[in-house]
């Protein structure tokens, strides 16, 4: 079986893993539908695929950075997927941020041809976690499998963190998800209230964050509102707030969901959801 790594995926961050595997001379292959994604890879010595079916022939181990279950579920199962063309023995890791269903159901997908799943979704500040390299990849499912893509996350995760049974990764993925969007919202409401009751611009973060209220990941929302609404040259443009608005949107339904199952309200993290381009500063809601 070949020892080449496969990236599915090579949005922000799966093409921002690929590029650091590539920086430690780690063979890769990759795929993504959208051609524009792989500009590049090849140059950089990566071998890019047709198909999720041609990478899977090629690899031993294959990590899936997709943005939704659907998705998961095409590039894992679908016609042309990787189960199509991958080995027995063969291992995959999920780091989409998807229901613990969707985990589960590939699973058995893959169980029943000899192929490995974990669901392995990472926590951090986005680019700059995986510019940093301080990603926590947060594992759930057999720990011999976790072990075997361990080498593959210490390039951009400072700690692989082992939470159990398959699928355990994922949902503490989510509920790390409704604590960060509920904390973007919050910081942008109390520093809209202390601004416009004349508190001096800087002293509300000053104090939030001697107090411990203001965590790096909201720090890190209020600058990036700023950039935008002060229409700053470095600021993220408005596709890219789309994209993240839109997996926001993603993440707090698919949260609803699996609380619903579990007789839960989460009445903070509907509201959240429908903020989205309000937190984004992608204009009128």
């Amino acid at each position: 079986m070949s020892q080449r790594i496969g990236i599915v995926g090579t949005g922000i961050l799966g093409r921002g893993v690929a590029e650091r595997l590539l920086a430690r001379d780690l063979a890769l292959a990759v795929y993504d539908p959208r051609r524009e994604a792989l500009a590049g890879l090849a140059e950089r010595g990566a071998l890019v695929c047709a198909s999720n079916r041609e990478l899977a022939g090629h690899c031993d181990r294959v990590c899936v950075w997709v943005q939704n279950d659907e998705q998961c579920q095409r590039a894992v199962a679908g016609e042309d997927g990787l189960l199509a063309g991958l080995a027995p023995g063969a291992a995959i890791a999920i780091h989409s941020t998807v229901h613990p269903r969707t985990v589960r159901e590939l699973f058995e997908l893959c169980a029943a041809r000899s192929v490995a799943l974990i669901d392995a979704p990472v926590a951090g500040q986005g680019v700059r976690s995986l510019e940093r390299g301080d990603f926590w990849m947060l594992a759930g499912g057999d720990e011999p499998a976790i072990e075997r893509f361990r080498a593959i996350a210490e390039s951009f995760c400072s700690r692989v963190l082992v939470c159990g049974p398959l699928g355990s990764g994922a949902v503490l993925k989510l509920a790390h998800n409704v604590a960060t969007y509920l904390g973007y919202l919050a910081a942008i409401e109390a520093q809209a209230l202390a601004r416009a009751a004349g508190v001096r611009p800087g002293l509300l973060e000053a104090v939030t964050q001697a107090s411990g209220t203001l965590s790096p990941a909201m720090q890190l929302m209020l600058e990036t509102r700023e950039q935008r609404l002060g229409r700053d040259a470095n600021a993220f443009g408005d596709a890219q707030m789309r994209t993240y608005a839109e997996i926001l949107e993603k993440d707090l339904r698919v949260a609803l969901e699996v609380a619903n199952e579990h007789g839960l309200e989460l009445p903070g993290a509907a509201l959240a959801s429908q903020r989205a381009r309000f937190l984004y500063a992608l204009g009128r809601e």
